[in-house]
């Protein structure tokens, strides 16, 4: 069974962010949640970039220093089992 957000209404808000001015479209839900900015908003005001490609920068001597960890895709050698316990509810902890 899927729970609905049945919308309240909606309204037009100015935001800010950096000297980034932008007029956006809230829609507006009675849940009592923090407020959402959708993927359109975020990359308009710069809060993040989708990069096409990642390519390596310089590097510290410490990562020089221990290159093995940090080469290669990750993969750890052997099998491994993380345990999750199902009545815990995740959290998102804000950057």
């Amino acid at each position: 069974m899927r729970n609905l957000i049945r919308p309240v209404g909606e309204a037009v808000f100015g935001v800010s962010f950096r000297g980034c001015h932008l007029q956006i479209m809230f829609i507006i839900i009675n849940t009592g949640e923090a407020t959402l900015l959708g993927l359109d908003a975020c990359e308009k005001l710069g809060l993040f970039h989708i990069a096409e490609a990642v390519e390596p920068t310089t590097t510290s001597p410490l990562i020089d220093e221990y290159a093995d960890p940090f080469t290669g895709l990750g993969a750890m050698p052997g099998e491994y089992s993380i345990a999750v316990d199902p009545s815990v509810r995740p959290v998102m902890q804000p950057p």
